[in-house]
């Protein structure tokens, strides 16, 4: 029924309908603005030589739409451009690309497209793009394209099977940083505090807290540092370890994508 008004509107011209239809996306976009867009799909690209992955995190407002075919070929659209636009991919400048499928239009105006149709608020809500540079890039996406993570491995020991199994282990365990020495100071401040305040709630001695807060801490780091956490596939290695044991491997890049996360 919207196309057939617009065409009215348009007087029979198809050219003329579609941009009417797109100048309606745009306003259906702008009124819909705010809405909560808590649900969304990832995508992952690699190029055929295996040296860039690009990956991107589309937002809607639900689930189905997530699912939708549109909505589907737009989020792989958009990581493949991610990966082989010439400009850094970020939020605005993904959408200002032309399309990589039909580049005689901007990617903006395939998003206002679907927008139009599934008439929800959505976007691009992260992109990210990893080069191998002389490393070895791998990958992991979710089966429900809810979660996925990107690692770079340089090294004698690096081979793409040992970063696709970071990767998956990533996305399992959702590690705040590789080293330590990553997470930002008020995170780990706060988590000193907290632990003092644990510790001092239940009687312990002045004298103790801040030992016991440091244990706390190696605590903390175990679960959230990449490097400390305990390989998934045989739940005895750590991390670090086992990149020793490929060969003194080093993990240099993490991207980790979880659908809703970037909102919390």
């Amino acid at each position: 029924m919207d196309c057939k008004n617009a065409l009215v509107e348009a007087n029979g011209d198809q050219d003329l309908a579609v941009e009417i239809l797109r100048k309606r996306g745009e306003h259906v976009q702008s009124k819909k603005v705010g809405r909560e867009t808590s649900q969304g799909r990832i995508e992952c690209y690699r190029d055929p030589a295996g040296q860039i992955f690009a990956m991107v995190q589309m937002k809607c407002e639900q689930s189905p739409s997530a699912k939708s075919d549109q909505f589907v070929a737009m989020t792989k659209a958009l990581a493949r451009q991610a990966a082989m636009q010439s400009a850094e991919p970020t939020l605005d400048s993904i959408l200002d690309q032309p399309d990589i499928d039909d580049p005689s239009k901007k990617a903006n105006a395939r998003l206002l497209d679907v927008i139009n149709l599934i008439r929800e608020n959505m976007g691009v809500a992260r992109v990210a793009r990893v080069r191998a540079d002389g490393g070895v890039l791998g990958a992991y996406v979710h089966f429900d394209f809810q979660q996925a993570a990107i690692v770079r491995l340089e090294g004698a020991g690096a081979t793409a099977e040992l970063a696709n199994d970071i990767a998956t282990h990533a996305v399992a365990t959702k590690p705040m940083a590789i080293r330590r020495e990553d997470i930002p100071k008020d995170v780990v401040d706060k988590e000193r505090e907290i632990a003092k305040d644990q510790a001092a709630a239940l009687g312990k001695p002045a004298n103790i807290l801040e030992k016991i807060a440091e244990g706390k801490l190696n605590s903390f780091f175990a679960e959230n540092v990449l490097l400390e956490q305990i390989f998934v596939k045989d739940n005895k290695t750590k991390i670090r370890d086992l990149l020793k044991q490929a060969g003194n491997a080093t993990v240099t890049h993490l991207v980790r994508f979880k659908v809703g996360e970037e909102a919390s």
